[in-house]
């Protein structure tokens, strides 16, 4: 019997580094799952549309897996908005999680924007938060960043 695969099916597998029958290619098999943590204090003066870029290390090649990231919030000071990872690329910001409400989290995970194949960092590339709509923040709230990624071995 032949074996059908959809273009999106196909995207994702290829993306993920299987071949189209559905067998894992060297590339899919050599990465290695990471976390790349990063911390951003709160100054008080956060407005709505603000963003935070993130010094998480991300070699290229590497796929965010968005669905494992997760945001943690410190004890002290309040932090209340919605906030959406970004990966921003020669200058275009594309929105890779759904808007996360931080009212009343402690911990927050992420979940994908849309159901879209994964796609490789590149050179330049850089991860954001971008913070809306925003509602209020004081001065001294942590928050962690945990950005999960899977990423070619070297």
């Amino acid at each position: 019997m032949a074996e059908f695969l959809s273009a999106f099916a196909r995207a994702v597998f290829n993306a993920k580094g299987a071949s189209t029958t559905g067998y894992p290619t060297a590339s899919g098999v050599q990465r290695d799952r990471k976390i790349a943590r990063d911390t951003y204090t709160t100054l008080g003066t956060e407005v709505n549309n603000d963003t935070i870029k993130l010094d998480a290390f991300l070699p290229v090649g590497s796929i965010v897996d968005v669905e494992n990231c997760k945001l943690r919030f410190g004890s002290a000071g309040t932090f209340s908005a919605s906030v959406t990872l970004q990966r921003v690329r020669a200058g275009t910001a594309t929105s890779l999680s759904g808007a996360l409400a931080t009212t009343s989290a402690a911990v927050g995970v992420l979940v994908a924007a849309a159901i879209t194949p994964p796609t490789a960092s590149q050179a330049g590339d850089f991860l954001q938060i971008l913070i809306t709509p925003f509602t209020s923040a004081t001065a001294g709230k942590v928050i962690a960043f945990e950005i999960a990624f899977d990423a070619p071995l070297i």
